[in-house]
Parts: C-alpha cells; sequence; structure tokens
C-alpha cells in the first residue's frame, strides 16, 4: 500500500495488472494517480491503455507469483515496456521470494537478473514467517519514501521479535538454498498429481496451487467434509477471485513430503466425490457453452 500511495501523483498513469494484490489497489485508493488495470499478464492491453491515456509519468505494477492463481509475472515483458516509456516498475515479491528462483531470491533471480524492477515490495508474513514487510529501491527513492510512504510514516516499527524472527528467515534462506529447490520440486509433483486425478489448477507454475471448481457451495461443504478427516482447507471465493471461479489455494512446502502431497490429493478426490457439484450449476455450465 505505502509502495504505490507515497509515490503515485496526481497526473501519474499507474497500470496494475488486472489480478493485483488488495494491498495494492488499496494503495491505488489512497493515491492521486489515474489508475487503470490491464488484463492479467497481458502487455499488448497494457500498451494499448499507455498509448491511449494522457500522463506525465507511468508506473506499472506486477507481481513477482500472482497470489491467487500461482502464475509468474513476465517482468521481461514489463520492463520492456517501462523503458520504452519511460516508466518505473513495481514488483510485490510476496509470493516468490523465498520459492522462486535457483537460491529463493525471487522473480529477478527467476529471469537470471536479466532485467530488473525499479522498486520491489512484498511481506514478511509468507516464506519469512515474521510480521511486517519491506520496500526495496534507490537510497535516493529510500530517503523520499521514508516522508512520504504513510505505512512508514505513521506506523509503529516492528517488535524486536519479529525482526529477529525475519533476520532468522533470511538467514535460512541464504544458508539453505535447498529448501527453496525443494519447495519447487514439491510444487511440481502436486501440480503433477493434481491434474493427474482431473483437477483444475488454472495456470499455476509455482508452489502456490489454486484448486478451481466452479460450484461455491460444493466448495464450502467440501471444506466441511476435509476438516472432518483432519484437513483445514481454507475456501477462497469472490471477491479474491473470480466469482465463477471458487477455489482452494494449496502452498507446496519444502517440508512437504509426497506422502502428505498424495495425503492431499486423496482428500480432494474423496471430497469431491462425497461432495459432488449442484446439477444446476453443471446444467447452467452446459448452457453457457
Amino acid at each position: 500500500m505505502s509502495t504505490i500511495s507515497g509515490l503515485a501523483k496526481k497526473g501519474d498513469l499507474l497500470l496494475m495488472d488486472k489480478f493485483s494484490h488488495a494491498s495494492l489497489r488499496t494503495g491505488a485508493k489512497v493515491c492521486t494517480a489515474k489508475t487503470v488495470f490491464f488484463k492479467h499478464n497481458d502487455f499488448k492491453d497494457a500498451e494499448r491503455i499507455i498509448k491511449k491515456t494522457k500522463f506525465n509519468r507511468l508506473i506499472m505494477v506486477i507481481e513477482g507469483v500472482y497470489s491467487m492463481d500461482g502464475d509468474i509475472g513476465d517482468l521481461p515483458t514489463a520492463r520492456k515496456l517501462c523503458d520504452k516509456y519511460n516508466g518505473i516498475l513495481i514488483m510485490d515479491e510476496a509470493h516468490s521470494l523465498g520459492t522462486l528462483g535457483k537460491t529463493g531470491h525471487g522473480a529477478e533471480e527467476h529471469f537470471d537478473y536479466k532485467v530488473k524492477a525499479d522498486i520491489i515490495c512484498g511481506t514478511f508474513t509468507k516464506s519469512i514467517s515474521s510480521v511486517g514487510g519491506f520496500l526495496a529501491c534507490s537510497a535516493k527513492l529510500r530517503e523520499y519514501y521514508t516522508f512520504y510512504a504513510p505505512g512508514l510514516v505513521f506506523s509503529a516499527p516492528l517488535s524486536a521479535y519479529h525482526c529477529g524472527a525475519a533476520y532468522k528467515a533470511f538467514e535460512i534462506i541464504e544458508a539453505e538454498p535447498e529448501r527453496s529447490i525443494k519447495c519447487q520440486q514439491n510444487g511440481k509433483y502436486l501440480r503433477e498429481k493434481l491434474v493427474e486425478n482431473g483437477f483444475n489448477i488454472g495456470d499455476t507454475v509455482t508452489n502456490v496451487i489454486p484448486v478451481i471448481f466452479r460450484d461455491i457451495a460444493q466448495v464450502l461443504t467440501m471444506h466441511g467434509y476435509m476438516l472432518d478427516k483432519g484437513f483445514f482447507t481454507a475456501a477462497v471465493m469472490a471477491p479474491a477471485c473470480p466469482l465463477d471461479a471458487p477455489r482452494y489455494r494449496i502452498c507446496a512446502t519444502s517440508s512437504d513430503t509426497k506422502e502428505s502431497l498424495d495425503n492431499i490429493v486423496k482428500v480432494l478426490m474423496d471430497g469431491r466425490k462425497n461432495v459432488p457439484e449442484s446439477e444446476k450449476v453443471t446444467k447452467l455450465v452446459a448452457l453457457l457453452k
């Protein structure tokens, strides 16, 4: 929120991916820039918007890994477009830090550091397992943000305990890069098993894996069924995802085993069998086709 609201001003074009996280959208609501969303990972649509819009400065916002779909932001194309129109590129690494790249350093490492964002923001609440967040940029921008980022100016600092936990998590990522590789391997294994058994996982290529359904009632009832079996599955629905695509979001971790991942697939299969999709939804989908 602070990354955007502290930087984007009146006269700027704030161009954001349609799947941008709620925290980024909050920053857009707080700032005075003209905000426009382009189709997800569609930079032809982004350039179309740029060409038809008058602005003083372009600020583009993408994510390293999209939180509800698990696909990777097209950093090289976003960078190329920003360079073409003298824009500033912001990338949210909340879900890619610690999980993407050869050593878990995120989307820039995933693309071999051939392209970089101008500003990276993220959170300590995912792979870092703490509280708070971060904003990484040039020294000049950092000095600017010190006075204009509301989350920094009007918030108390993290407690020593949370700082210590975050610091230790970064130490582990640096010292044990094999954890990131194992996380990626487990994500690949789980994706393959889900697809093999007929589940819709969308376009994910990471350890963030949506298991997408069409019937909200089915998803909610399956949640109860799986909870009785000892599996907690947080159901996700609109506005966090499209109304007709409710889902469970599963994050494969480095501590998972093939057995634990197989058990996840099995309980999802059992849940789907015992709680079938509503006939009304099935008929409606067939009519729409």
